[in-house]
């Protein structure tokens, strides 16, 4: 089994989690579709979203992609 592909999903205040990421990867989110949602792609091989929901804010979500297995 290989991974293919990681996706993360962070809630948080985005704001404050926009600032400490851009410090972190040293560069600007890749796009934010609406306003409470920032994504980057390929950061270290993966696809990292954040977003503010107020009720679910310091949880987290992973997906890892894996190839068929026969």
């Amino acid at each position: 089994m290989r991974i293919q592909r990681v996706y993360s999903a962070i809630e948080a205040d985005i704001g404050v989690a926009k600032a400490f990421y851009t410090r972190v990867f040293g560069r600007r989110p890749d796009h934010g579709p609406i306003e409470n949602l920032i994504r980057r792609r390929d950061t270290a091989g993966a696809h990292i979203q954040i977003l503010q929901n107020e009720e679910n804010t310091g949880s987290s979500a992973c997906t890892v992609v894996v190839s068929k297995e026969d």
